[in-house]
Order: structure tokens, then sequence, then C-alpha cells
């Protein structure tokens, strides 16, 4: 987040938005990433997930622990119920090549405790930057006609 983060701010866009979404327990485990001009503390971890899903136009995940698992579970969550089937939400799973066995294994996870239909719900894309970004152009701009 860190690197994509500066290099977006490199850009040198004069009224470039960067929103962190935080909460208590957060805030006292680690400061906020200095780049965030925008920073919104939430009573608790779940608001802060309900915030993620309310704010992003589309999701892309890199490799992380435990609380990076639990944004992506809460995402499927969502998009697996039936009421939200028309509410496309772009998620792409991204890495270094590096990275390939954290996302085969929480794939692996995710089929069996969730089963396949959980997998329609979101894209590995590994060690490849650009086709990320296409993916992401491209479904964002479709949720976007949708709305």
């Amino acid at each position: 987040m860190k690197g994509a983060a500066i290099g977006h701010a490199k850009q040198r866009y004069k009224r470039s938005r960067f929103i962190g979404l935080t909460e208590p327990s957060i805030i006292a485990a680690e400061p906020p990433n200095p780049i965030v001009n925008e920073l919104v503390i939430l009573p608790d971890i779940e608001k802060r997930l309900e915030a993620f899903v309310r704010v992003g136009h589309g999701i892309v995940i890199f490799p992380g622990g435990a609380g990076t698992a639990e944004e992506l579970l809460y995402i499927l969550g969502i998009l697996m119920e039936p009421e939200n089937a028309d509410q496309p939400m772009p998620v792409v799973l991204t890495g270094p090549k590096e990275s390939e066995a954290y996302f085969r294994v929480l794939d692996s996870f995710i089929r069996d405790t969730l089963g396949e239909a959980a997998t329609q719900h979101y894209q590995i894309i590994i060690d490849d930057p650009a086709e990320v970004a296409r993916v992401m152009k491209l479904r964002c701009r479709k949720s976007k006609n949708t709305v």
C-alpha cells in the first residue's frame, strides 16, 4: 500500500485524496500511513470493514496477514449474498512472483470453506501490475455504469 501511495503522490496531482480508514486498536498498534491526508477513525473493526466496501469502487489485495484475510472474507461474504448479485465490485489479489504460494493457499482455503462459488468473486493476478490496472479500470468502469 505504501509503495503504491508514494508512486501516486509523486504524480503531483494538486487535489489528491488519500483516505485512511482505521479504528482505535489499529491506531494504538501503528501510526497511519504518512501519505494519508484524510484520516477517518471508525469506532470498531466492523465499521472499518464496512467503510472499505462503501468507499471503494474496487478492491486490490496484496499479501498480508490475518487482517488482510479477514478483509477479503468480509468482502466475499457481502458479494456472495444473493441481494448483491447485481452490485459489481472488482476484487483482485496480486503481488510479486514470490507471493504466488501465499495466494494459492488463500485460494485453497476459500474453496474449502466457502465453496467454488466464492472464487467467482475475485481474480488472482501474479507479477503483472499492468494487467491489474487494466482489469480494475475495465471492471470499475462497468460498476460505474450500473449505478
